[in-house]
């Protein structure tokens, strides 16, 4: 004679069901992932005790003090980037970094004022043709690996810039109401704050 399953059980078996029926069928419910993720994420926190408590689901101070340690580092870069970031002078910079300094002497040929001044000696059709000549000697400059490696430079410095960009102080202030933003002499008294308010 078989046993009766309790209701628990037969929970137990329908979840587990509708899991194995879904990853077969490669059905994946948004919610379902989505508590899946946070429940995955809760495991991985509670190996760090110091900033985060799963019993009551709070933060703790230690983790503030983590983002405050990356913001007192990177804050100041923050403003001293903040009006250049937009600007091409950084974009040229990466450029002239990877230039070698006959490349660079190369290009300040091509300046407005050198080419005014070479006009002075030549002919135009000389000065066509050597200004021509050169265009394509510096084209001939940049080939896939000068590229790739401007590319990279530059890509480092958005990352970069991404981190020093993110509002730490909108963060900090959950731990620490009265913390002032970019005063990197206060003294910031975090304290622990339920984990849903981050």
């Amino acid at each position: 004679m078989s046993e009766i399953e309790s209701p628990k059980d037969s929970k137990g078996i329908i979840s587990f069901l509708q899991n194995l029926i879904s990853t077969l069928v490669g059905g994946v419910d948004p919610e379902r992932e989505k508590k899946k993720l946070l429940r995955d994420l809760k495991k991985e926190l509670k190996k760090y005790g110091k900033y985060y408590k799963g019993k009551d689901e709070t933060v703790q101070p230690g983790l503030a003090q983590f983002f405050y340690d990356i913001y007192s580092t990177v804050g100041p870069a923050q403003m001293l980037l903040e009006r250049y970031v937009e600007s091409d002078v950084l974009k040229r910079d990466f450029v002239e970094h990877q230039m070698t300094d006959l490349e660079k002497k190369l290009v300040t040929q091509l300046s407005e004022e050198s080419i005014r001044k070479r006009a002075q000696d030549t002919s135009l059709k000389q000065l066509k043709e050597q200004i021509k000549n050169e265009l394509v000697q510096i084209y001939s400059f940049f080939d896939i690996e000068k590229v790739k490696n401007i590319n990279a430079l530059y890509m480092d410095f958005q990352n970069f810039y991404d981190l020093i960009s993110f509002d730490f102080h909108f963060l900090l202030k959950k731990f620490d109401s009265q913390m002032p933003d970019n005063d990197f002499v206060y003294n910031p008294r975090f304290e622990a704050i339920n984990a849903e308010y981050i």
